[in-house]
């Protein structure tokens, strides 16, 4: 259940199949913080079939540019 004073963004979100997908993988692993600077995180999940799930995390308003090598 949502709750009723969920913005539209956050619903969409939290009902994305992919982020279900993500939330339910067999590994069942937490994330881990890979980068923490300032206002902004970067959080690694290892997922079945050795995929990697990435969450960026910017806490504050102004744009940051974040480069991933490769």
């Amino acid at each position: 259940m949502i709750c009723p004073h969920t913005t539209p963004e956050i619903k969409a979100i939290l009902t994305n199949r992919r982020v279900i997908a993500i939330d339910q993988d067999h590994l069942g692993q937490q994330a881990t913080c890979a980068y923490s600077e300032g206002e902004v995180d970067v959080w690694v999940l290892h997922l079945s079939g050795g995929a990697l799930a990435l969450d960026i995390v910017q806490r504050d308003i102004l744009p940051v540019l974040i480069y991933a090598p490769r």
